[in-house]
């Protein structure tokens, strides 16, 4: 089962997405929780709160068209 956090997340939010995920894979261990990510400092704060954590990412990239 995927689950997609369909907003790129505020690095302040990390904490609460990480408890999740944590909740996510103690109810089903096959479960993942995708996260979007569109510039660094959120990538940096998935590295903050990485822990033990593999994170599943997906990249939101603007090519131009907003």
């Amino acid at each position: 089962m995927q689950i997609l956090y369909g907003l790129p997340q505020a690095p302040t939010k990390t904490s609460d997405l990480a408890e999740l995920r944590d909740t996510v894979k103690s109810h089903n261990p096959d479960a993942n929780l995708r996260v979007m990510i569109d510039n660094m400092s959120q990538l940096q704060a998935l590295e903050i709160f990485g822990g033990d954590r593999v994170w599943s990412v997906f990249v939101k990239v603007d090519h131009g068209g907003k």
